[in-house]
């Protein structure tokens, strides 16, 4: 098993509440000078933010901009977590570097003000390659629809030597802004679609390795249902899966426009596989089939 945790939590704090967690010790991952003056470095910080925009970009969402004070923000706890050695998206009093418990605090200890107190935080610990760093907050079924988050155009990025990432979204305007439709990960006829995901926390389904999760995502606000939702493989064979949404799964309570179909095992590699979806969102249907290819 990779030896990284990651974690997620959207900040709006009532919605929330229930969902934090203590925060976990994490080991060190000592990397040599060379690399950490490259991970910390602003040119790395661009990399990021240009490759989580090409991400988003792919779904037709827009792109985000950096901000000065969730830079502050992230950066405060990116320095916390290394540290202290801990992954968490709180902060204890009293600790040196404690900018405030919770990611709305800090952000708003930074001088930040968002509309409707909309800030997401999410973080990865033990890795230091953007693209990997990026691949693993995307495996996860309570990471990727804030990095997919229609209403999010603001961003800070947190850079430590741990190796660590944290990323602050923020939404400054109150309401919906323009999204499409419909989102679908892994998009028709992606490929090099991870077979493996792991270390998520909290846990879905209670397990630490898993297949990476299919997901579908409704304009924001409007509640989805799923009336199919399916993976097969290329002979065409139920792939055993667990549907994660917001009635079912209480860590995504806040998501009522979220659907994970998450398999339950590692899928196979270098394999095709066939997804069936059938949903309602308000007035809005979809009814799709599309292909994926794994690594």
């Amino acid at each position: 098993m990779r030896a990284f945790l990651i974690r997620f939590q959207a900040a709006a704090l009532m919605a929330a509440a229930s969902l934090w967690a203590q925060a976990e010790p994490t080991p060190r991952f000592p990397v040599g000078p060379q690399l950490a003056r490259h991970w910390t470095s602003p040119e790395n910080r661009s990399t990021v933010l240009e490759a989580l925009n090409t991400e988003r970009q792919r779904h037709r969402l827009a792109p985000l901009r950096l901000h000065a004070q969730l830079q502050e923000a992230a950066q405060a706890h990116a320095d916390y977590l290394a540290q202290h050695g801990e992954a968490s998206h709180g902060q204890r009093a009293g600790l040196a570097g404690f900018t405030g418990a919770r990611p709305l605090q800090r952000a708003r200890a930074a001088g930040y003000e968002a509309a409707a107190n909309e800030v997401a935080e999410l973080f990865v610990v033990g890795l230091s390659d953007v693209p990997a760093a990026l691949e693993q907050l995307l495996s996860g079924p309570y990471h990727r629809h804030f990095l997919l988050w229609a209403a999010a155009s603001e961003v800070g990025v947190g850079l430590s030597e741990q190796p660590g990432l944290v990323l602050s979204l923020g939404a400054p305007r109150a309401g919906a802004m323009a999204s499409p439709e419909w989102v679908l990960w892994p998009t028709p006829d992606a490929r090099d679609v991870p077979p493996l995901a792991c270390c998520e926390r909290p846990r879905p389904a209670g397990l630490d390795e898993f297949g990476t999760p299919v997901s579908v995502q409704a304009p924001l606000g409007v509640r989805l249902s799923v009336q199919q939702f399916q993976l097969l493989d290329a002979e065409g064979r139920a792939v055993p899966t667990r549907l994660l949404q917001a009635d079912s799964d209480p860590h995504l309570a806040s998501a009522v426009h979220v659907a994970y179909l998450l398999p339950l095992q590692a899928l196979q590699g270098k394999h095709r596989y066939r997804v069936e979806l059938r949903a309602q969102a308000g007035s809005r249907s979809l009814q799709r089939q599309w292909h994926f290819e794994t690594r």
